[in-house]
C-alpha cells in the first residue's frame, strides 16, 4: 500500500487528489512546505477521545496504576508490577491523569454552586 492513498477534497484549492497532510493535496502540501505556509493549515485534533480502559480488568488496572505512581514508582517498575508494555503504561498514566482532572473538575463545579 502506498503512503497516499485516501481520497480528499483539499482544503486550500478545494480539488479532490491524494492525501498528504493537513487537509492538503499533494501539490499543495508541497507548494505550502516550500513557501513556508504550512503554519496556516493546522493539524487536525482527531475526533476520538482516545484510549480508556474498559471493563473490571481495564478499570482495577488503573487504579493499581494510580497507587503504584502515587508510591512513587518509576514507569518502568510500574511496567514490570503490572506486566504491561511500554506503551500501555504511557496509556494508563494519561488515564488517570484525565481521571485527576475530572476530579479536580467535579470538585470545583460543586464549590461554584
Amino acid at each position: 500500500m502506498g503512503r497516499h492513498t485516501v481520497d480528499i477534497r483539499c482544503r486550500c484549492c478545494k480539488k479532490p487528489g491524494k492525501h498528504m497532510g493537513r487537509g492538503l493535496i499533494i501539490s499543495c502540501y508541497t507548494r505550502h512546505q516550500r513557501a513556508g505556509t504550512l503554519h496556516r493549515f493546522p493539524i487536525p485534533k482527531p475526533a476520538s477521545p482516545g484510549w480508556s480502559p474498559t471493563g473490571r480488568l481495564g478499570e482495577k488496572t488503573l487504579d493499581r496504576y494510580i497507587a503504584l505512581d502515587t508510591r512513587g514508582l518509576s514507569p518502568a517498575r510500574i511496567r514490570f508490577e503490572l506486566g504491561l508494555s511500554a506503551r500501555q503504561v504511557q496509556r494508563y498514566a494519561k488515564a488517570a491523569k484525565e481521571r485527576q482532572l475530572a476530579a479536580a473538575e467535579s470538585i470545583t463545579e460543586r464549590q461554584s454552586a
